[in-house]
């Protein structure tokens, strides 16, 4: 389980046009267990309990998702944030005005009110 899809979908080095060459892959679970463990600052035994899964399988998908992000950076490779096993606890959209990521579908930063019908329109 994570708790909202990623800010953005993906990196690409600076100065780099286009995708010169194949992004990697961090999925969704990988992304979720760096944001938990490193960015949250919980024990993988706490981010295991809120992704519901065990220590051992959160271990596992923390340490390869680091690996994907350490050879992006040595290798200077791009990389997206797509795809896994994964369950997105609760609703989530994008504001029509900004495009910035909510889950409550009320009024946020833009000041832009979502209307009943924006609120049945949002896609994840």
């Amino acid at each position: 389980m994570i708790d909202a899809p990623p800010p953005v979908r993906g990196f690409k080095p600076v100065g780099q046009k286009g995708w010169q060459s194949e992004p990697l892959l961090l999925n969704w679970e990988g992304y979720e267990s760096i944001r938990l463990v490193l960015h949250e600052g919980l024990s993988q035994e706490e981010a295991a309990e809120l992704m519901q899964v065990s220590r051992p399988t959160l271990t596992r998908v923390f340490n390869k998702a680091l690996k994907t992000l350490a050879r992006a950076l040595t290798e200077g490779s791009p990389f997206l944030i797509d795809g896994g096993v994964y369950e997105v606890s609760g609703p989530h959209g994008r504001c029509g005005n900004c495009n910035r990521r909510m889950r409550d579908f009320t009024k946020h930063h833009c000041h832009h009110t979502i209307t009943e019908q924006e609120h049945t329109d949002i896609k994840p």
